[in-house]
């Protein structure tokens, strides 16, 4: 059985590999969430955050869900259609890490579950991946 350290690790390592910068967060508030964005240099954006909602067991089953957001972030952009798609861009390449179908990273299954946009702050657009991690215990 794997520890909620063990799979944010590995979901850490898996988008290491594909974006500039990838966080790890304990924020638990839209300010904390700002503060986390703005300790980023402005120059390593388009950035992920990994960001921790809930952890569920269902016993019927014994499977224990790990839910996490994945808060991609990047400047906003006005003024321009193709400024603009980036940031959608950016989001085609994290739902192709996590198809609709799940992918096992490190023995957990995960699908994800909805995407929405977050606001934040004048400056940054941001979107909110949620996924499940589901092992058995």
């Amino acid at each position: 059985m794997n520890d909620i350290e063990k799979n944010i690790q590995s979901i850490h390592n898996y988008l290491n590999n594909k974006f500039d910068t990838v966080r790890l967060s304990t924020v638990q508030t839209g300010e904390q969430l700002l503060q986390e964005i703005k300790a980023i240099n402005p120059d390593k954006l388009p950035a992920v955050i990994i960001i921790f909602d809930n952890l569920l067991y269902q016993s019927s089953d014994a499977v224990k869900e790990l839910q996490l957001s994945l808060v991609l972030i990047d400047r906003f952009r006005s003024g321009s259609d193709e400024k603009a798609l980036s940031l959608y861009q950016i989001s085609d390449k994290l739902l192709d890490l996590f198809p609709p179908n799940g992918v096992c990273l490190d023995n957990s299954y995960i699908i994800p579950t909805d995407m929405m946009s977050t606001a934040i702050d004048k400056q940054y657009a941001a979107f909110a991946l949620g996924i499940t991690c589901k092992e058995s215990y």
